[in-house]
């Protein structure tokens, strides 16, 4: 039987279930070109990644918070961002 004594620690527990199970949105990145084009990602955390995309390849989920170049180029994207490669250049939207 839940009394006001022990509800409480149930009720943190659940939010913090709650809290860690709620998704991160994260940065995906498409390549619109035809050929194959080479993109740097900067994480907001300081590490930096080379990642090779194949003409009209998709990777989802590169980042949570990130600066990515393509040539000279870059966009700065977060949240639920797609970054588009198009005519060797980097922008922000669908």
């Amino acid at each position: 039987m839940l009394t006001s004594r022990n509800l409480a620690p149930a009720v943190l527990a659940g939010a913090a279930v709650t809290y860690v199970a709620a998704p991160a949105f994260a940065v995906d990145l498409v390549n619109r070109d035809k050929v194959v084009r080479e993109a740097v990602v900067n994480h907001s955390n300081g590490d930096s990644v080379v990642v090779t995309l194949k003409p009209g390849q998709r990777l989802g989920d590169i980042c949570t918070a990130c600066v990515i170049l393509v040539g000279d180029s870059s966009i700065e994207a977060s949240g639920r961002a797609t970054a588009v490669i198009a005519g060797g250049k980097i922008t922000v939207g669908g």
